[in-house]
């Protein structure tokens, strides 16, 4: 469990949310971020991507 108070003041914090888990744009949105993460690190980040779905069906996808 992360919690967005652990990077106050030391790290900014890119959030990705989805929606609704296994849908398109989901799927083209998540396996972009995924591909293509080292871009959004290089900027010395710390990102995660969330999802409103159950944890069964987010695991999943």
């Amino acid at each position: 469990m992360y919690q967005l108070s652990d990077y106050r003041g030391k790290q900014a914090v890119v959030l990705a949310w989805f929606p609704k888990a296994n849908t398109h744009g989901c799927t083209i949105e998540c396996r972009s971020l995924a591909e293509n993460g080292d871009q959004i690190r290089q900027f010395d980040v710390k990102y995660f991507m969330a999802s409103v779905d159950p944890l069964g069906v987010a695991r999943r996808h």
